[in-house]
């Protein structure tokens, strides 16, 4: 079990297509007023690390505004807004390029200000960085790593919950769920690796060094590391894995002057 005082959420939406008028299927180069009706965000569902409960909102919620307007995402969009603002740590996959600009692209349109700032783990950009999967989707590397699969379905599923079908509803909810946790599976697996991981040390407020991927002070001195200016002492996580080192190097190994 790891002692994060950092609030970490795991985190994953489910969005509807544009509709739009095209001639073709392959190399579109579609127009602005070849636009029908502009994406939405259907669902979101979030996870905070080491709880069970994983939270959710949908459209389909807010019956009311739903039938209102089926499309229109504030209400959901309200109900994100103050659960991010009270993470310290986001985790998501592919979620720099896509969930949290869906998310920002909500706050503004619904009139909602920034967040509190926090950091982003892209479980995605940690892969292509540090890993050669021949994929890097999701579905695939966790079913790779033994870490599970994503639920099997297909188009019909947001086709059907765009028309408003509350046991599709029902599915698209779990759907994304299960995604959130696989998610979390896959970023315990590889925060040892990530190498700019936001520093536990500074949150957790200890006084003994910990490791500043998870927390644990479960650190092995493990040999040293030499730089061009000292030499310093090296630690390994007995939990996690990942390698560390003191910020101080030893005074009789520093080097001055060149």
């Amino acid at each position: 079990m790891s002692i994060n005082v950092a609030k970490i959420l795991c985190l994953d939406i489910e969005t509807a297509p544009a509709k739009v008028y095209c001639w073709g299927l392959w190399d579109q180069n579609i127009g602005i007023n070849q636009i029908v009706e502009d994406g939405y965000v259907l669902c979101w569902c979030a996870k905070w690390l080491d709880s069970k409960e994983i939270l959710s909102d949908a459209l389909i919620n807010h019956s009311t505004h739903f039938k209102n307007n089926p499309r229109c995402d504030k209400k959901i969009a309200e109900s994100i807004w103050r659960l991010v603002n009270e993470a310290d740590i986001v985790v998501t996959h592919n979620g720099n390029n896509f969930d949290l600009k869906w998310l920002n692209t909500m706050f503004i349109k619904h009139g909602l200000k920034p967040v509190s700032p926090y950091k982003s783990i892209d479980t995605c950009a940690v892969v292509k960085n540090k890993f050669r999967f021949i994929s890097n989707k999701l579905d695939f590397i966790c079913r790779k790593l033994d870490l599970g699969r994503k639920i099997e379905t297909n188009f019909k599923l947001w086709e059907r919950c765009m028309k408003g079908d509350a046991k599709s509803w029902a599915l698209m909810v779990k759907y994304c769920k299960h995604d959130v946790r696989i998610l979390e599976r896959l970023y315990m697996a590889v925060r040892p690796y990530i190498s700019k991981h936001p520093n536990m040390n500074l949150y957790n407020g200890v006084v003994c060094a910990v490791c500043p991927n998870c927390g644990n002070k479960n650190l092995e001195r493990r040999g040293y590391d030499y730089t061009a200016i000292g030499k310093f002492q090296r630690y390994v996580c007995k939990t996690c894995g990942r390698w560390s080192r003191d910020r101080k190097a030893f005074e009789n190994s520093l080097v001055t002057g060149a």
